[in-house]
């Protein structure tokens, strides 16, 4: 795999926003993709912590399987001191070229702490996902739109990233997600990262990310390796 091949499946990230880390509309490169995520911040004056890994493995040029599980402990709106998530789901790429894709994604998904919040604990997400690259590779925009249903419960979101090299083996990055209940008001998320690009198909991003909620607010700093599944 090429560096620009690699530079672009990066530029596709929208890697660090809890609970979505993911590698956006791009499908990953034929060794596959791990995102492995740790963060720990503040939430309503609370300490909490996040761990996520994020896999993806290629099926042929257009179809991937990704899994996503996360575990959360401490925090405000954990009920029982600790919230587990597990996502599975494929990936396709309906339309491709050199500078572009457009994706679909459909996940089915677990989470411990339905019985607590009315909702239950199964359920599934279909996620509709765009990216394209600018200045030979240099820059990207992606841009999502999904629904989750969980026990009835039904939550839309979108997301936004932008980012560009600010030097040859290091990019900054701008994320910005907002995702409601249905009938309720919507929480907004927003980071800026940089990535610092490795020369074996690793990485490193170190970010910052606030939540505005009406029901609290968060801080948090994050750190993620990216590398393959295969090395």
């Amino acid at each position: 795999m090429t560096a620009r091949k690699f530079g672009l499946m990066l530029m596709g990230a929208v890697a660090l926003a809890h609970p979505d880390a993911h590698a956006g509309a791009w499908l990953a490169p034929e060794e596959g993709q791990s995102i492995e995520t740790r963060a720990i911040g503040v939430q309503d004056d609370r300490v909490f912590y996040e761990q996520q890994i994020y896999l993806e493995r290629p099926l042929g040029d257009r179809f991937a399987i990704v899994a996503k599980p996360l575990i959360v402990s401490g925090g405000a709106n954990v009920l029982t001191g600790y919230k587990v998530e597990a996502e599975g789901g494929l990936k396709t790429a309906l339309l491709r070229s050199p500078n572009a894709t457009i994706s679909v994604q459909a996940s089915a998904l677990w989470r411990s702490d339905g019985l607590y919040d009315a909702c239950g604990q199964g359920g599934g997400e279909l996620r509709a996902m765009g990216g394209a690259s600018f200045e030979g590779g240099r820059s990207f925009l992606n841009v999502e739109a999904g629904v989750r249903s969980v026990g009835g419960c039904d939550i839309g979101r979108f997301d936004v990233a932008v980012g560009r090299r600010i030097a040859d083996r290091a990019m900054g990055m701008l994320e910005a997600s907002v995702y409601a209940p249905r009938d309720e008001v919507g929480v907004l998320k927003l980071q800026a990262s940089v990535l610092h690009l490795g020369v074996q198909r690793e990485a490193v991003q170190i970010g910052v990310r606030v939540r505005l909620d009406p029901r609290g607010s968060e801080t948090a700093l994050v750190v993620s390796l990216w590398g393959p599944l295969e090395r």
